[in-house]
């Protein structure tokens, strides 16, 4: 039986990133390891997560096992670990080279706005 890839990303693991873009050419980013697909994940980012202070706190916890609407049910994922630092030089395509997740999500400081981060280009989600 033929399935999509929208339909195999809602019945497997999907990986994510969730990042904080500072206005120096750095990142700060956590890994999720379900439900990373934008119906959810960015879903949720863009109606619970709008002010750099809830992303920082989010980001405090490391990495996750699944987004959720509030902090105080999100669970950390005692196999990965903290939040990572990221300095680019070059392109924010960079942000994708050292992980294995199937999206990333990027809140840009600068214009409080969150991107997917698809192909080294950002779209807004």
């Amino acid at each position: 039986m033929y399935t999509t890839k929208e339909e195999e990303n809602k019945t497997m693991a999907t990986k994510a990133r969730i990042g904080l873009l500072t206005k120096n050419h750095t990142a700060q980013t956590i890994e999720v390891a379900y439900e990373g697909y934008p119906e959810y994940t960015g879903e949720l980012l863009k109606k619970h997560f709008k002010l750099s202070k809830e992303i920082r706190a989010l980001l405090k916890k490391g990495d996750i096992i699944q987004l959720e609407d509030s902090l105080d049910k999100i669970e950390h994922d005692d196999l990965q670990g903290n939040a990572q630092q990221h300095r680019f030089i070059g392109h924010i395509s960079q942000l994708a080279e050292d992980t294995l997740a199937d999206y990333i999500y990027l809140f840009q400081e600068s214009d409080r706005t969150w991107y997917l981060l698809e192909e080294g280009e950002m779209k807004n989600i």
